[in-house]
């Protein structure tokens, strides 16, 4: 089979969305929509960089952005909350990623790959790849980066298709990765996967929790555990577009900073301020006010994520009842949790398990509408009187899964079902989802990627991992054939089978928005992400606080 230097476009599902520019970006009321995305017309701006000041003095430029919650843990594979997922990204580096604004996966770490067969995928990894501290990465640590993957309880569906007994290393630089299956998931899998150097990760003392080592183009500077993290350019980065092709990811700032902002009040003073330069995450009380705004840009993302409450379906919980997890469906109001918690604007009320921008969503099709009084009728069906059925919810810490979470609490009071919530640190959501003895419902969140509700399926709703336990034969057989290539009809019956049942309510689909300060002339988003990459920016003559 033909080698391929530059990656096909494997993912042929239309984009994420429209990335959307939205209000007053200048006094002329100029259109500075989304640009264009790498590889086709040359972006307005300028690259920050360094700046000679009018004194002769070099300044370093430096961005500041807010996210929800301190990741807890740096190392490669850990945490998978947003803000570790996307920080990590800058220091750690994978095979293969998603380029920006596109579904097209490129190649990083990767120099060429072929299918040897329908299991064999044989990767050659290019031979001067360093990590900060001076390590060549090689095929060796490409196979213990997997294998350390595989261990991590927040990242292990990533490789549960690799059988490892069968993978092998050839040369130095040349693997031969064996797939139990092959699907259209199989490169998503490998560009979520942190590759780095073992000799750096034994030297590390903590493991590289706190002290992260690996090959992309910034390096963590500082870490102030629940304040910031510092990333400083990596002046040394391996890849440079003389000698390299595939994704090249750029360094337009020389310093990125972090911080970790919970309540919504710090974060607009904070913007608007000066402290930071962007928020990741835009508190819905501050959106109109930003979309008319000379000073503040405000950006929204038709995101893949759906939020919802996974129910404890395991072996022996009160909720492996398929009566009650429906009760709990139709007692709970999701336009009430829009309106109330994201004002109408945050999200679009959840109707189906199929995010509103997936290919198998239903316009028309509501599952669960809002009846209190159907909610009831199960709960008697299922053998439980009013005021009888005690349930514990989980939550993380951030403002918006706490205030739904006791919305919820509210709504199933009304039907008769008693909620005792839980609140705990947004970093340990995942790990805790994990220990289902401990909960009985839990806040947390899922993404259709590829713009289908397989992703999801897929990744936390198969045999192999499935959040809150459910399992179903018929429609595991069903996932295993759809996952192959994204087969339509087959979907949509699983999608039939996992609305009836009803593992998790879904709570609203995720309209993201972002704010930064005036001067950032160039904005990019990673496909598949719901991120900021300022690296990737440009930057106007309005951008002086860059310099500040």
């Amino acid at each position: 089979m033909k080698k391929t230097k530059r990656m096909a476009a494997l993912l042929t599902a239309a984009l994420v969305g429209a990335s959307t520019l939205l209000g007053a970006c200048s006094s002329a009321g100029k259109d500075t929509s989304t640009a264009a995305a790498s590889g086709g017309e040359t972006a307005p701006g300028t690259e920050a960089g360094s700046d000679q000041a009018d004194s002769g003095e070099t300044r370093r430029s430096s961005f500041t952005m807010e996210f929800n919650a301190d990741p807890g843990s740096l190392a490669p594979n850990s945490s998978g909350i947003d803000s570790n997922f996307i920080i990590r990204c800058y220091y750690y580096e994978k095979l293969f990623d998603f380029g920006y604004d596109t579904p097209e996966i490129q190649p990083i770490l990767a120099k060429e790959y072929e299918w040897l067969d329908d299991h064999r995928m044989q990767i050659e990894l290019w031979d001067d790849i360093y990590t900060t501290d001076g390590n060549n990465i090689t095929a060796e640590d490409v196979l213990w980066s997997m294998e350390q993957c595989a261990n991590s309880t927040q990242f292990v569906q990533h490789t549960r298709n690799i059988d490892f007994d069968q993978t092998e290393v050839t040369d130095p630089y040349t693997i031969v990765v064996y797939f139990k299956n092959r699907n259209q998931f199989i490169f998503n899998d490998l560009s979520r996967i942190d590759i780095t150097s073992k000799a750096s990760f034994e030297a590390s003392e903590d493991g590289m929790v706190t002290t992260p080592v690996g090959s992309g183009p910034y390096i963590v500077a500082q870490y102030d555990a629940g304040t910031q993290i510092i990333l400083e350019k990596n002046e040394n980065y391996w890849k440079t577009a003389e000698n390299h092709d595939g994704l090249i990811p750029k360094q337009n700032v020389d310093e990125i900073v972090c911080r970790f902002i919970a309540e919504d009040a710090q974060k607009t003073i904070a913007l608007e301020s000066g402290d930071v330069d962007y928020l990741f995450e835009c508190p819905s009380i501050a959106i109109s006010d930003y979309q008319n705004s000379d000073e503040i840009n405000l950006y929204s993302i038709n995101a893949t994520n759906c939020e919802g409450v996974y129910f404890n379906s395991t072996e022996g919980s009160v909720l492996n009842n398929q009566l009650l997890r429906q009760a709990i469906c139709y007692a709970v109001d999701t336009n009430a949790i829009v309106s109330s918690v994201l004002g109408g604007v945050g999200g679009v009320p959840a109707t189906q398990i199929a995010s509103h921008i997936a290919q198998e969503y239903q316009p028309d099709k509501e599952y669960y509408p809002y009846d209190p009084e159907k909610a009831k009728e199960l709960l008697a069906e299922a053998g439980y009187a009013e005021g009888e059925l005690n349930l514990r919810l989980v939550t993380d810490n951030t403002n918006s899964r706490r205030e739904i979470a006791e919305i919820v609490q509210q709504f199933l009071s009304q039907v008769g079902i008693n909620v005792t919530i839980e609140t705990i640190e947004a970093s340990t959501t995942n790990a805790r989802t994990a220990e289902t003895d401990t909960w009985d419902m839990i806040m947390n969140g899922y993404a259709c990627v590829t713009n289908s509700v397989l992703f999801y399926f897929y990744n936390q709703l198969s045999e192999n991992n499935s959040r809150g336990g459910w399992k179903n034969e018929e429609y595991q057989a069903l996932l295993d054939e759809a996952v192959i290539d994204g087969d339509l009809d087959l979907a949509m019956q699983c999608v039939e089978i996992v609305e009836e049942a009803a593992p998790i309510l879904p709570t609203y689909y995720v309209v993201k928005y972002q704010a930064g300060r005036k001067g950032i002339d160039y904005w990019v988003n990673k496909y598949g992400y719901t991120s900021v990459f300022p690296n990737e920016f440009t930057y106007n003559e309005d951008a002086t606080w860059l310099y500040d």
